[in-house]
């Protein structure tokens, strides 16, 4: 009797294997990269847009290393110029770099060392100038439907006070009503040694208008330093998404 239930059950696909299951979609996008957080005004920042991916891949030949070289070839950073940013696509995940100097189309200084194995890692890079600035329409990027976590992490910096993030969001069926906030004052990082150095905030699933903005926060908030060296602030905000 269970045999033959089994054979109904076969026949009507009762007990047939279950649907291979779609693995999510995992994609990053920079909106702040190596930034030198200067003011205590929120300021935002929207580098998504403008990215190529290089044609070959960048190493250090597994040394720490300020010196990144191509695999092979001899015009890898061809497009690129000092002051440009460059994504490294490691194993810890996207590292920014500022290009400090360009030796030629296979070698390149960048503004902090960066461990990269001898086979090397893709790269994307971004050649013009960041978008910034502190009014109500700056810094606005769209979300399609999606599971985001926003990172901010933070390199170097010589500050009074701490780095703040915000993140607003805009009613798209009544835009006169301006910037929504969703967080604010959120980090306050006021340490550049791991792990202090950085927080993520989940989102949730969202979709729409967003930006988010970096500051100068805190008691006595001040940038400490010039631009250069040791005194300039270099802060990384991703945003990820599962889809």
């Amino acid at each position: 009797m269970r045999r033959l239930a089994f054979a109904v059950a076969l026949a009507l696909g009762l007990c047939a294997p279950a649907s291979p299951q779609t693995a999510p979609t995992r994609s990053e996008r920079p909106v702040f990269l190596a930034y030198d957080v200067d003011s205590t005004t929120l300021t935002y920042c929207n580098l998504a847009e403008g990215y190529a991916s290089a044609l070959g891949k960048a190493t250090t030949a597994g040394a720490s290393s300020a010196t990144v070289t191509a695999v092979s070839g001899t015009t890898l950073f061809d497009p690129v110029a000092a002051g440009d940013t460059l994504i490294f696509n490691t194993a810890a995940g996207p590292i920014a770099r500022l290009i400090l100097a360009k030796a030629s189309g296979a070698s390149i200084t960048v503004d902090a060392v960066i461990t990269i194995p001898a086979a090397g890692v893709t790269l994307k890079y971004q050649t013009y100038g960041t978008s910034c600035g502190t009014g109500v329409t700056n810094g606005w990027f769209s979300l399609p439907r999606g599971l985001y976590t926003v990172c901010l992490r933070v390199a170097q910096m010589n500050v009074t006070g701490n780095i703040s993030m915000s993140i607003d969001t805009m009613n798209p069926h009544a835009y006169e009503q301006g910037p929504i906030p969703v967080l604010t004052g959120g980090g306050a990082i006021a340490s550049a040694t791991y792990p202090d150095n950085g927080v993520c905030y989940n989102l949730g699933e969202v979709t729409g208008m967003f930006r988010i903005g970096l500051q100068i926060a805190g008691a006595g908030a001040a940038d400490d330093g010039g631009d250069t060296g040791a005194n300039r602030e270099k802060v990384d905000v991703f945003i990820s998404t599962e889809r």
